[in-house]
């Protein structure tokens, strides 16, 4: 169980600083993209053991965390936050159907959406707003902790 609070707080970390650091133009989106992805994979399989859809899970959270779900020109919305944030969550679906996550899926897409909503809508700088949402997917996945390895 330590070992797994510790995959959580330091992928939460890990994955904050690359996020922002995707998010800044001083480096490359990649940053963001396949670093955040790559967190969350290795979190993941820490948690509740690898499985080779982790792979699948990778490549949907590469891209759900290239976009904001909003025209092109156009503010990001409330509502763009809410589903970027379910994006997130949904970008686990390969894994959560092969090992029956089903319960624990649910608690996140209610916790992670609102998450990334609330802290994106209430905080108003740009740094800590990215640092925030990084931390969350992480964060996020605390409702796996208490299931067992298959």
């Amino acid at each position: 169980m330590v070992l797994k609070i510790l995959a959580i707080v330091i992928g939460a970390l890990a994955s904050a600083v690359l996020y922002r650091m995707g998010g800044s133009d001083k480096y490359n989106t990649k940053w963001r993209d396949a670093g955040c992805a790559l967190i969350t994979v290795v979190v993941l399989a820490v948690l509740c053991g690898f499985h080779w859809s982790l792979v699948l899970v990778f490549g949907a959270m590469w891209g759900s965390l290239t976009t904001y779900f909003k025209k092109k020109g156009e503010p990001v919305r409330w509502y763009n936050w809410l589903i970027v944030g379910l994006a997130f969550n949904l970008a686990c679906m390969p894994y959560i159907w092969s090992q029956g996550l089903w319960v624990e899926f649910g608690i996140r897409s209610l916790i992670l959406p609102l998450l990334i909503m609330g802290w994106s809508v209430l905080i108003g700088n740009a740094v800590l707003e990215e640092l925030g949402r990084g931390a969350a997917i992480i964060l996020s996945m605390v409702v796996f902790l208490k299931r067992k390895e298959k």
